[in-house]
């Protein structure tokens, strides 16, 4: 009860989000913007699982850090300067709700990145600039030491609140690194395999790829699984292997919504899309392997955050769609629009039945992934402690077929079999793998005591 309480608090406060930005100013676009977030399937696997609290928990916290810092910054335009900050105790809120976010989950933190680059790009450029005394500041090609002084006057307010922000990430960074023992946290081949290959062009065509596959989550959650390691996405390679089209075309995507947000900053105008990506792209940058080694290959929950950026990058465009349809063009988008809804309710329902149970989802792993060495290890797992152990040993071996290096089913393998030389060579192959494995060792001398 308590992660669907959290699951609608995350929701409420989008509906507040979405109202507070202005970002369409009938009730209908909005109620789209509301009915897509919670209806998408990538909410099974935040809700029903509690390690998907923090996700949800984060993304409250999330938002309600981003609403004060907007309610931090004057809403009315200033004659000769940008907006200045007209409330302390809403930018502290903000500054201690997206600290409390960060602890909960890494991803949190970047909503001090979303608050800046919002602040500037749309409450100081887009809503400022239309005075024709600062757009000049800004748009002479030729700055004299009189107009430099005026440029720092007139940014003083916006560069105040970025040092503030800046400031305090810095601390808050270093004490997060000292809560984990002034070190990152170690993963193993299995858990990120691309991260561990020797090959720079792998790693780089692999991480694209990956943001390739994410994008396609959230497009369409077709395909879902609670584990992804292990051998579940295969590496890539070669500068030939087909799976680079979905990179190169991601990368299109990107670079055109790119160009659509300097030409909105150009005419002042339109920020949904530079919002949508803002809230798209931030919460997304600690899990792409960009700045460190993440512990999973794709984690559907760490799509939650990121989803409310495109969430309004989807609504925008069915918006712009509707406004050059004819009537029956948006009568058309809008039964497909309760369509696509339906579809990602009946969908999340029938992906809420799999975790009720563990044998349901271990079973449905196997299924969605049966090349992934992972979920065949935890369904084996659950069958040992039934006490089926001839499933078990079949899934043991599939594992280490799919996955030789795979100590724990190893060791697990040992346990199982009647044979105390066979038992040894399991738990000496598991030895040889991982040397610290303290069960191997245990079970080793217990068998040559």
């Amino acid at each position: 009860m308590l992660l669907v309480g959290d699951f609608v608090s995350a929701t409420v406060l989008y509906y507040s989000y979405c109202e507070s930005l202005a970002l369409d100013l009938l009730i209908g676009p909005l109620a789209r913007h509301l009915h897509l977030y919670s209806a998408h399937k990538h909410c099974s696997r935040t809700v029903s699982g509690i390690v998907g609290r923090a996700d949800v928990l984060a993304s409250v916290l999330f938002l309600l850090s981003f609403l004060s810092y907007i309610r931090s910054v004057s809403a009315s335009r200033m004659a000769d300067e940008f907006p200045p900050t007209v409330s302390v105790l809403s930018l502290a809120l903000s500054l201690l709700l997206g600290t409390c976010a960060m602890l909960v989950k890494e991803t949190g933190v970047t909503v001090f990145g979303v608050c800046v680059l919002y602040d500037f790009l749309v409450l100081c450029l887009m809503e400022s600039l239309n005075d024709c005394h600062i757009w000049l500041c800004f748009h002479s090609r030729h700055l004299s030491h009189s107009r430099l002084k005026e440029l720092v006057r007139i940014s003083s307010p916006f560069v105040k609140r970025a040092c503030v922000i800046s400031l305090h990430v810095t601390v808050i960074m270093f004490f997060r690194l000292w809560l984990m023992g002034g070190s990152m946290p170690l993963f193993s081949e299995q858990d990120n395999p691309a991260s561990f290959s020797p090959y720079l062009l792998t790693r780089f065509l692999t991480y694209c790829y990956l943001l390739a596959f994410n994008a396609w989550l959230l497009l369409a959650p077709i395909v879902l699984c609670y584990d992804w390691q292990v051998g579940s996405i295969p590496l890539v390679e070669s500068l030939w292997d087909g799976r680079n089209i979905a990179s190169l075309t991601l990368a299109l995507v990107m670079l055109a919504l790119i160009l659509n947000c300097v030409t909105c900053l150009q005419k002042m105008k339109g920020k949904e899309v530079l919002v949508g990506m803002l809230f798209l792209v931030f919460p997304f940058i600690p899990a792409s392997n960009l700045f460190f080694r993440v512990g999973f290959v794709v984690a559907e929950r760490v799509l939650y955050m990121p989803s409310m950026g495109y969430c309004v990058l989807v609504v925008h465009g069915l918006n712009r769609l509707y406004s050059v349809v004819s009537r029956w063009g948006a009568a058309a988008l809008t039964v497909s629009m309760l369509v696509v809804l339906l579809l990602f309710s009946w969908k999340t329902v029938q992906q809420n039945e799999i975790w009720l149970s563990r044998e349901a989802l271990f079973r449905s792993g196997i299924q969605t992934l049966p090349h992934n060495a992972k979920v065949h290890y935890n369904y084996a797992n659950f069958l040992k402690d039934r006490g089926r152990n001839q499933e078990a040993i079949y899934h043991y071996k599939t594992a280490l077929r799919l996955y030789p290096r795979h100590a724990s089913a190893l060791n697990n393998l040992g346990t199982l079999t009647h044979q105390a030389e066979e038992a040894e060579v399991y738990y000496r192959r598991a030895l040889n793998i991982n040397p610290q494995h303290n069960r191997a060792l245990f079970n080793l001398g217990n068998l040559l005591k």
